[in-house]
């Protein structure tokens, strides 16, 4: 392997950063692919690197993520779901819009490998920019939990409005369907597959 990438293999394990998951090096060429969740893991383990500038080395690189996604599907979740995150900033309250947000930004990268932060953060301007950054950095006190991050997944991942409801403790009832497309673009602290297998539809 490039002593580069050796190096920048250690340094990201040591973050927390999975091989194969959150990044992946070509030994022949020196250069390592890292997800956006990869690179957020660097910059908050080493805070002192100027990250931003060491662009020889990593390259953020979702393009053949996406494309398994959409052929899995067999259509587009990448569009519709930003266009969907992009309304609910403002539809929602701060507390459950940043609730809304951890959950899909993340959950969808951690399943996926998809960075949909990067990709939304392009096409705002500045005002939005900041307002999602905020959001994305309230704590667990600030949030209100809201189960619309819930039915807007099942949405742009092919479902239909009766693959679940929605209900007023922030959660959902999921058909087995509505279940088994959530499971398929995020993943968080819990399993969805195996709340499936118990017969539990109702999904927090």
């Amino acid at each position: 392997m490039h002593q580069n990438s050796f190096e920048l293999f250690k340094i990201l394990v040591k973050a927390g950063a999975t091989p194969g998951e959150d990044f992946s090096c070509n030994g022949e060429e020196g250069h390592c692919s890292l997800s956006e969740r990869g690179y957020q893991l660097l910059k908050r383990t080493y805070p002192d690197i100027a990250w931003d500038d060491i662009t020889q080395v990593i390259m953020l690189d979702d393009k053949q993520a996406v494309e398994a996604l959409h052929n899995h599907l067999g259509l587009d979740f990448t569009t519709p779901i930003l266009e969907k995150i992009n309304c609910r900033i403002d539809q929602l309250s701060d507390a459950k819009g940043a609730w809304y947000l951890q959950q899909i930004l993340w959950g969808v990268e951690h399943k996926t490998g998809i960075a949909l932060q990067k990709r939304l953060s392009k096409n705002l301007e500045l005002g939005r920019l900041l307002k999602l950054e905020l959001l994305l950095r309230r704590q667990e006190g600030d949030l209100e939990p809201c189960g619309d991050w819930i039915g807007d997944l099942i949405l742009a991942a092919g479902g239909e409005a009766s693959d679940f409801e929605l209900q007023p403790d922030g959660g959902a009832l999921l058909t087995e369907q509505g279940i088994r497309l959530l499971a398929t673009v995020w993943a968080g602290n819990f399993d969805l597959f195996a709340e499936l297998a118990k017969g539990n539809h109702d999904v927090d």
